[in-house]
């Protein structure tokens, strides 16, 4: 029998495409177009939208299920979502302005996209330094997108926009150009050196809190088949926390059934902590292709956690079975007040990927994903 999990019916979206979610055994139509199954006959089908009302009928299996699509204008000139621009209705009397919004950190590069040029000045004050200003303009800084660990890590140094990027390796020359609104400092280095592992900076006998991401109503990103993400992450957690139990390592959990845990609650349960591990399963918004993204990827906010976020990626890159979609500063609030503990969110996979949501909904895949955190958190606690 066919489902239809995403998106809701009346939904509600400023971006100019929306993807349909769900499963069918035999065949699905969306206003009888095909479209495609994967093997276990879960779909993700991008469609276009046109501003106003989208009407659509899905037919799964023969079932028939009818979506109301609302496009409406943006609230803002560039909207963006997982740290990357995209396109959404922009009303006529929309005032373009400049707002730091997201960086992208690739291994040669960096891209600030913004609507207008900024004023901006850059200079490498020593080869594993450099400021950059971008002049005045309303900072709301969500994301920095690190594309791979290439040992760079951008910090804003005050309330307007001025950031400090810190290079792991020495930095030859840099240049700075606007094309395409988008800021692009581009750099070659001296030399390049893989990084040694970091030493453990915490206790003998240090306590892991790990943090199962929603529960209760807040049900999270959902799969094809209609499995919620705050099973999943309360399910792989307590596999976690038995994994530790065996390794001899303490642990407790925000939550340990379906229940709502708010925020500021999840934050005072962490404050013990050594280590915060909150895990969650990936979702995207409405202007993104769920066929096109997957992997895991590793979150941070403070700098005192950045080196560990390293470690942790450059452990799973090597030992899980899923792709590397990098890694994150991001201001999230369990990350934000988390600033004594070593804090990090773990998306581990996406639960809307046609193919991905299976492997990371099986019990076995999630035995060794527990497997693998709990042998890393050992290997980093009893390293020398």
């Amino acid at each position: 029998m066919g489902l239809l999990v995403y998106p809701p019916d009346n939904h509600k979206t400023d971006s100019k495409t929306i993807f349909f979610i769900g499963s069918a055994d035999e065949f699905c139509t969306i206003n009888d177009q095909p479209v495609t199954l994967s093997g276990s006959g879960n779909f993700a089908h991008v469609v276009n939208l046109k501003l106003g009302i989208n009407d659509f009928t899905i037919n799964l299996d023969g079932k028939i299920f009818q979506r109301k699509i609302h496009a409406e204008y943006s609230a803002h000139e560039l909207p963006v979502a997982y740290a990357r621009p995209y396109q959404a209705f922009r009303a006529p009397s929309t005032k373009p302005e400049n707002i730091l919004r997201s960086i992208l950190v690739a291994k040669n590069s960096i891209s600030v996209p913004l609507n207008l040029k900024p004023d901006f000045q850059c200079a490498l004050e020593s080869p594993y330094r450099a400021v950059l200003s971008l002049g005045e303009m309303k900072v709301d800084l969500g994301w920095i997108f690190y594309e791979d660990d290439f040992g760079i890590e951008i910090n804003q140094l005050q309330e307007i926009a001025s950031l400090e990027i810190n290079f792991l390796n020495p930095v030859k020359e840099l240049v700075v150009s606007w094309h395409a609104n988008e800021l692009r400092i581009e750099f070659s280095y001296i030399s390049y050196v893989e990084a040694p592992p970091v030493k453990s900076s915490i206790c003998s006998n240090p306590l892991i809190v790990i943090d199962p991401g929603h529960g209760g109503i807040q049900l999270g990103a959902t799969s094809p088949k209609s499995v919620f993400e705050k099973d999943l992450n309360l399910q792989v957690s307590l596999k976690l926390r038995d994994e530790l139990k065996h390794l001899g390592i303490r642990s407790q959990l925000t939550r340990q059934d379906d229940s709502l845990v708010t925020l500021d609650e999840r934050v005072e349960l962490s404050k013990p902590a050594d280590v915060f591990l909150s895990l969650h399963h990936n979702a995207l918004p409405d202007a993104q292709d769920p066929n096109q993204v997957r992997g895991f990827s590793v979150h941070y906010y403070h700098a005192n956690s950045y080196n560990f976020c390293l470690e942790i990626a450059h452990y799973l890159k090597k030992h899980l079975d899923l792709p590397f979609a990098g890694f994150y500063k991001q201001n999230l609030k369990v990350l934000r007040d988390n600033s004594r503990s070593l804090a990090v969110l773990l998306e581990l996979g996406y639960l809307i990927h046609p193919e991905e949501s299976d492997l990371i909904s099986s019990q076995e895949f999630q035995h060794k994903t527990a497997k693998l955190i709990a042998n890393f958190l050992c290997e980093f606690i009893n390293r020398e």
